[in-house]
């Protein structure tokens, strides 16, 4: 997302119905590794286990971290929105910050962040490779965003 976008969304200028594909950054953009990630809200009933919700969350994470990998963004500064208390756990779990209240936000929910650095990823990929190569999900990586598709033929 460009950052003027990002940083009215933190502000509560804009909410989730508020957002538009043109407020991304196209990949051919050469100011797309300047751009903020909205992570959006991530939902698992309560109906599932404890273990199959953690399973989900964590094949959500590794889809990321690979998309990541692959496009070579070195940080990433990511917001996002928590809507239950499993979301709560979950931004404390990666460390996320409170950048606002939501007291002065249109939806009235607040809003969360961190840059996302390598050395996030690798803690991160080793918490994950128990559960990745426990065979509990199978995850298939070849139709996740590949770099090479980003650079533009030499001119």
């Amino acid at each position: 997302m460009r950052q003027e976008y990002a940083l009215q969304f933190i502000s509560g200028e804009l909410a989730e119905p508020d957002l538009t594909p043109d407020m991304l950054f196209p990949l051919s953009d050469p100011n797309f590794k300047t751009g903020h990630a909205y992570v959006g809200s991530v939902v698992v009933k309560d109906g599932f286990s404890m273990v199959t919700r953690s399973i989900l969350l964590a094949s959500l994470l590794s889809w990321r971290m690979t998309q990541m990998t692959r496009l070579a963004l070195p940080r990433l500064p990511v917001f996002m929105i928590a809507v239950s208390e499993q979301g709560e756990q979950m931004v404390r779990f990666v460390g996320a910050k409170r950048l606002n209240d939501g007291a002065r936000r249109k939806d009235g929910k607040a809003v969360y962040g961190r840059t996302i650095t390598p050395g996030f990823m690798a803690r991160a990929n080793a918490s994950l490779h128990r559960c990745m190569s426990a065979g509990l999900v199978q995850m298939e990586f070849d139709n996740c965003y590949k770099a090479e598709a980003m650079v533009e033929a030499p001119v």
